[in-house]
């Protein structure tokens, strides 16, 4: 871009595209109503835990609490110490709260991109825009971020990266240094807040490099974009790896040792991440399923879908020259999904049930759509284009209703079984024989090895449970009828069976196995069905409760070799 079109192009530029509050407005109705069944949803596992330390610890102890491999929170701690302050565990603020943020981070997204893909060129921009940040929207794999409430810094976390972004831009058209001391501050903020801030470097450097190379901006803005942002991103970075290091040993934060695995670890990642958003994986058949990550890790899928990748890779680099504005802010989208991919590739893959860790692909969702619809834009016939847009995204809606709906059955759940426990004596050993850990993938009460039902309930109840209790083992519920029943066969020894098949049994977020302690000792006889329970200690000393729905019952240790269900 010449100077003699330079500011002409920035008063233009400068400019907001379309009607940004419109998107704002529409998509924060279409979130509300999405997540409205699930309200009272997300009140479980770390949630709890923050609300308790809120209550029990110090402003300091709180923002400082140690994090798992040294990761560091403050600025995310400080934030939800008030937003606690505020509304407590009243569902309704913290709602309005995160659907707010959702909306903001889907209206930044369509701003640069709509603004992007404007100066390239790009034939219905709008649609691609819009259309993009609406599947991120209705989409079922969000519903973690947005309703289990120790998801917060995920929202956060993109609304800084966007909003450094936005700076990066308005700088290319305005050439005001306050973009670059606010991109700064923000960068310097978020790398107390979340590991997603690696990823911001990558984005600016990356949309530095397109204006300078696709859009012809002057070369002086480019070298002052670099000085300005890219250096002092690079300085806050290395210092947050060094205190990394200083503070737990790791070179990087809540990553840990799982950035330690063979290259294989890596690899069969991508393409499960992309089946699970893209194709809906989560929800077909464990079997289907099971068959699909079977293909994926192994060497023939791996060659199979990399050697695609390669491809796609080498074509765009030898007709790059040769492509079109439009096309290079398709590679430009492309090359931000595969940042994203790539910071999620060393932590666990989910492969089963719904909703638990979905949280990984937080980032990764707006640009795959993005990338869905300049497929779809580019449909020759109009109609069908349109066809595909309004049945995928009846599918986005029918499933994000159908995982909402488990978020609102399983709080309902949870609400009865820590509100209506049964008397206990304050001389009674407590077992809680099948505590609820998820359904279908939303997650419940536990057992969870740093948080029990004890301390959830000691939390919401002025009556507190002070007894040794111990929650033995969890379950996967389908459905909110769903529980246990059990046989006693002598003065010591018990069988717990579920109502229901394939459910199985759970101990913290693995499959439970057999275990003892100095109360009792379990022998897990069918990890799908049903265990054996041994007390070590007189059936007098014990008040053991075992859930189906939303009750809890009492074993009767004088009824005996018969179902008490």
């Amino acid at each position: 871009m010449n100077s003699n079109t330079l500011n002409s192009t920035i008063q233009s530029s400068g400019r907001l595209p379309g009607k940004p509050l419109y998107v704002f407005l529409s998509l924060w109705c279409v979130l509300f109503l999405l997540y409205l069944p699930a309200v009272n949803g997300g009140w479980v596992s770390d949630t709890t835990e923050w609300l308790q330390k809120i209550k029990t610890q110090s402003f300091r102890d709180f923002v400082n609490v140690q994090q798992s491999r040294g990761s560091v929170y403050q600025f995310t701690q400080v934030v939800t110490f008030f937003l606690f302050k505020l509304f407590g565990s009243n569902p309704w603020p913290w709602h309005l709260v995160f659907i707010t943020m959702q909306a903001i981070n889907s209206t930044l997204l369509y701003i640069i991109c709509k603004k992007l893909f404007d100066e390239s060129g790009v034939k219905n921009s709008f649609a691609i825009a819009a259309g993009g940040v609406l599947l991120f929207c209705t989409c079922p794999h969000i519903s973690e971020v947005i309703v289990w409430k120790a998801s917060y810094h995920y929202l956060q976390a993109l609304l800084m990266m966007l909003a450094i972004l936005y700076c990066v831009q308005q700088f290319h058209y305005r050439f005001r240094l306050i973009y670059p001391l606010i991109a700064a501050i923000i960068f310097l903020l978020s790398s107390f807040a979340h590991e997603f801030f690696y990823l911001s470097p990558l984005f600016v450097l990356t949309v530095i490099i397109y204006y300078r190379i696709v859009l012809a901006y002057d070369r002086i803005i480019y070298k002052k974009a670099l000085l300005y942002f890219v250096l002092p991103m690079f300085i806050i970075l290395l210092s947050h790896f060094i205190l990394i290091r200083v503070v737990s040993g790791h070179f990087t934060a809540d990553l840990g040792d799982e950035v330690h695995q063979p290259l294989s670890g890596y690899l069969r990642k991508p393409p499960l991440y992309l089946f699970h958003t893209v194709f809906f994986g989560r929800f077909f058949s464990h079997d289907t399923r099971q068959k699909i990550y079977d293909f994926a890790v192994a060497n023939k899928g791996i060659a199979l879908v990399y050697g695609l990748l390669a491809c796609v890779w080498v074509y765009i680099i030898f007709r790059f020259r040769q492509m079109t504005p439009a096309s290079k802010a398709v590679v430009l989208i492309f090359s931000w999904l595969h940042i994203c991919i790539a910071i999620v590739c060393p932590v666990w893959f989910p492969q089963t049930l719904l909703v638990n860790f979905d949280r990984y692909a937080y980032f990764m969702l707006p640009f795959i759509y993005l990338l869905f619809m300049f497929l779809l834009v580019n449909i020759k016939i109009k109609e069908w284009g349109i066809t595909f847009f309004i049945v995928y995204a009846f599918i986005n809606v029918y499933f994000t209703v159908q995982v909402n709906n488990y978020w609102k059955q399983s709080a309902r759940v949870v609400d009865h079984l820590v509100h209506n426990v049964p008397s206990i004596d304050n001389n009674k050993i407590v077992l809680l024989l099948n505590v609820p850990g998820n359904m279908n993938g939303v997650p419940m009460i536990g057992p969870f090895l740093h948080f029990s039902f004890r301390q959830m309930y000691n939390l919401y109840n002025e009556r507190q449970i002070n007894n040794t209790t111990y929650d033995v083992v969890s379950y996967n519920m389908s459905g909110p009828n769903d529980g246990a029943h059990v046989n006693v066969y002598n003065d010591s020894l018990m069988h717990v069976t579920l109502n229901q098949w394939g459910t199985w049994w759970w101990y913290g977020m693995w499959g439970a196995f057999s275990y003892e302690n100095e109360y009792y000792k379990l022998n897990m006889i069918d990890l799908g069905h049903w265990y054996e329970l041994i007390l070590k200690r007189p059936a007098s000393e014990y008040m053991l409760l075992y859930n189906v729905g939303d009750q809890w019952k009492v074993v009767d240790w004088n009824k005996k070799n018969d179902d008490q269900n």
